[in-house]
């Protein structure tokens, strides 16, 4: 096992839930960690983690467990464990020297049994005696290689060993190199957040202003604090950017595996136009926000505020969308006894106009706890509704909807509008509604124009305008190799035998 793998955040211990009677004995002043309890766990010490979890450790033989020690018989097991391993790496040849060892029981595929790893502070990684399988540690990213980008994420476990069994390390006093060096770190952080946009580090400015005053103050108050527990996220930014690799990722929005855009499918491709190329829009958004799989912090907590804030806008004027048309339909000539052509788009304006709002009160309700997810819960989110054929395009049709549904509710009231003056016999209202129109429409078709030349959703559409034509056109060729396949198999099932 690793670090990460000491089960002590997903342990379910539990009580009864029943009252008890308790009576502390006069003059008591001394309390053991389990009242009553007969035997001791020595030489095993137990300590609380500062979140305040029990763990035990052996001073003696630098041995850590979450396992309770109060129990004769685990500690029977863990001392067989120690001792067989002890063998094992004697057997090695010339093992390290000033190891730590983690020992600890769970159940793991159905199995309950021992995990150990060791960590090792001269050179701040783990290692254990056999050939270990790294993928459980390595399946952040894809293409790993060097050795020494294997070390920076066994270094951040280094550190989270630190962080789980802290109460041992108060008699060793960290090296100021350490400090000095996260303290480089964080001041470079600081800067780079605050100068550039496309900083891959996991934290702003001001999270990293914050860390530093606190490394500076630990250091000079108390050097062996576990807030040291810093350089374990440091460390894995640098496993996921592939730090001093010659791919390493220098931006954000940077892919290190190349171009890996997804092909649209004809899905979207068809949709796009229909809901004013929105899809392609947010499908951009989420793809960068997600590029390679990685989630950086600062990114998920600005993307998620502006979509709550797009959406809300769009719900309000979806409001005013509304009242114009049952402003509209109130004015007299429009609503007769017959329905007319100008009522029944007034009516699909009014349909558009709810469904944006409806849709957009999902939309905020369902991500405005988002915003406070941290990386590793936003990649979750995103792996869950990710298609297994259509990627995010569902997503982003679905995150595009408030906005679509307002666009044509202003197309029919706009038809409605015209139906209205067409359906007068003025002449002269006639011609005053094609030229208004007229104008009108020359500066919007413009502004479409521009906006899709100007930015990367249109210029994507159009480049994949061809792809799509191909695709569709293929379709009744595909249909039919599939039918020239299931043919003879119909005609061999049904021959005389």
């Amino acid at each position: 096992m690793n670090p990460d793998q000491v089960p002590r955040y997903t342990r379910t211990n539990t009580v009864p839930r029943k009252r008890n009677e308790f009576k502390i004995p006069a003059l008591t002043t001394t309390f053991r960690p389990e009242q009553g309890q007969e035997d001791d766990c020595a030489p095993w010490v137990s300590a609380t983690h500062p979140d305040g979890a029990l763990y035990f450790y052996d001073p003696a033989k630098r041995l850590f467990t979450d396992t309770d020690m109060h129990n004769p018989v685990l500690r029977d097991e863990i001392a067989a464990s120690y001792d067989y391993l002890q063998n094992m790496l004697l057997a090695k040849g010339s093992p390290p020297k000033n190891y730590d060892l983690v020992l600890d029981k769970h159940k793991e595929g159905g199995q309950t049994q021992w995990f150990y790893y060791y960590a090792y502070p001269e050179t701040r990684c783990l290692f254990w005696l056999e050939t270990y399988d790294a993928k459980d540690m390595l399946y952040e990213v894809y293409g790993v290689e060097s050795p020494a980008h294997v070390k920076h994420q066994l270094e951040a476990l280094y550190w989270s060993h630190w962080s789980l069994y802290p109460a041992f390390f108060e008699d060793r006093y960290l090296e100021p190199e350490i400090y000095d060096e996260l303290v480089g770190i964080l001041s470079h952080g600081c800067m780079d957040a605050m100068t550039s946009k496309s900083s891959t580090l996991p934290y702003d400015d001001d999270t990293m202003k914050k860390m530093l005053d606190l490394v500076r103050n630990v250091k000079e108050s108390n050097p062996n604090s576990n807030s040291i527990y810093h350089t374990a996220a440091v460390t894995h930014w640098r496993f996921l950017c592939f730090h001093g690799q010659k791919n390493a990722r220098l931006g954000k929005y940077q892919t290190v595996y190349g171009d890996l855009k997804r092909e649209r499918t004809i899905f979207i491709m068809l949709l796009s136009p229909v809901l004013f190329l929105a899809p392609e829009v947010h499908l951009q958004e989420i793809e960068k926000l997600w590029t390679d799989e990685i989630i950086i912090d600062t990114a998920w907590k600005s993307f998620i505020p502006k979509l709550l804030e797009e959406w809300q806008e769009l719900m309000l004027l979806s409001t005013v969308m509304l009242s114009a048309n049952v402003g509209f339909l109130a004015i007299p000539g429009v609503v007769v006894n017959i329905t007319t052509p100008a009522q029944i788009a007034s009516y699909m304006s009014m349909e558009a106009s709810v469904g944006s709002i409806v849709i957009g009160l999902l939309l905020v309700r369902h991500n405005r706890s988002r915003q406070k997810e941290d990386p590793a819960g936003a990649a979750t989110y995103l792996t869950q509704y990710t298609h297994k054929r259509f990627g995010l395009e569902p997503m982003a049709i679905l995150y595009s909807l408030p906005w679509a549904l307002l666009m044509w509710a202003m197309v029919m009231f706009f038809i409605a509008l015209l139906l209205v003056f067409f359906r007068s016999s003025d002449l002269s209202m006639q011609i005053f509604a094609v030229t208004t129109s007229a104008i009108m429409a020359v500066p919007i078709w413009w502004c479409i124009l521009w906006s899709w030349r100007s930015g990367d959703s249109g210029k994507r559409w159009f480049s994949s305008l061809p792809s799509l034509i191909r695709r569709m056109l293929s379709v009744p060729h595909d249909i039919y190799v599939q039918i020239t396949r299931l043919i003879p198999r119909r005609a061999h099932q049904s021959s005389p035998a």
